[in-house]
C-alpha cells in the first residue's frame, strides 16, 4: 500500500462516493481495486461498466460497493455517461447511498474536460487526486511498487540493472510502467531510460490501437 493509502481508505469509509482521478496509468483502477479488497468483508462488491447497471443491481437494503471505470468517459465525455448520472443521482445518493458506496474513475483530462458540467461525481469533496502533493508517490512507494510487480514476475533484478526511479524526477505512468518493465524483457533492457523516456512503448501502443481499436485509436486523435 502506497504511504497514503490509509487517508484514502479513511475518505472513502466517511462518504457515499469516491471519484478517483489521475492520468492513465497512474493507478486509479489497481487503486480501487484495492480499495474494495480492503471493503469486501463489509460490503458486496460489485463491479459495473454502466451506471444503469447500479440501478439494475442495486438493492437499497443491501451492503453493496459498486466499481465503475471512467465514470464519464474515456478519451472524452460521453454525454450519454453523464445524462444517466443525473438521471439516477436521486437513486445513487439518496436511495442506495444511505447504506452502499459508490468507486469511480475518471482520467484527469476528462475531469478538466468537465469542469464546468457540474456532474455530482465530480465534485470537490468526492475527489481523490492520485497527482496531487497531497497523494503522489514518494520514493518508497515508487520502489514498492517496482518491487511487487518483479515479484509478481517472477523478475530478479540486480543493483546494475534496477532503475532509478526516485523522486528527483516525475515520471508519467509510473504504475503502468513498472508493470511494462517487468513483464517485457526488451523493456528492461532499456534500464532506467525507458522510465525516463518511454517513447518506443506508448508508439508500439499507439500502433496496437490503430489497427486493432480503430474507434478508441480515433477518439484518442481528435482528442
Amino acid at each position: 500500500e502506497i504511504h497514503v493509502f490509509q487517508n484514502i481508505f479513511d475518505q472513502v469509509q466517511s462518504q457515499s462516493v469516491t471519484t478517483i482521478i489521475g492520468g492513465p496509468g497512474s493507478g486509479k483502477t489497481a487503486t480501487a481495486r484495492h480499495l474494495a479488497l480492503r471493503l469486501r468483508t463489509d460490503y458486496e462488491i460489485v463491479p459495473v461498466d454502466d451506471i444503469l447497471e447500479i440501478k439494475l443491481y442495486g438493492h437499497p437494503k443491501c451492503k453493496q460497493l459498486f466499481i465503475l471505470d471512467d465514470v464519464i468517459g474515456v478519451f472524452g465525455i460521453e454525454r450519454e455517461r453523464l445524462t444517466n448520472l443525473e438521471r439516477y443521482k436521486e437513486t445513487i445518493l439518496n436511495i442506495l447511498g444511505e447504506i452502499s458506496k459508490f468507486l469511480f474513475t475518471c482520467r484527469k483530462a476528462v475531469y478538466k474536460e468537465a469542469a464546468n458540467l457540474n456532474s455530482f461525481v465530480l465534485a470537490e469533496e468526492f475527489i481523490v487526486d492520485l497527482e496531487d502533493n497531497k497523494n503522489s508517490l514518494n520514493d518508497q512507494d515508487r520502489l514498492q511498487i517496482l518491487n511487487n510487480h518483479c515479484i509478481y514476475n517472477g523478475v530478479s533484478l540486480t543493483p546494475d540493472e534496477r532503475p532509478d526511479v526516485l523522486s528527483e524526477s516525475e515520471i508519467m505512468m509510473y504504475p503502468l510502467l513498472c508493470k511494462l518493465f517487468c513483464s517485457e524483457s526488451k523493456y528492461r533492457a532499456l534500464g532506467k531510460e525507458f522510465f525516463n523516456k518511454p517513447r518506443y512503448c506508448i508508439l508500439k501502443q499507439l500502433d496496437s490501437l490503430q489497427r486493432f481499436q480503430q474507434l478508441q485509436y480515433a477518439s484518442l486523435v481528435l482528442c
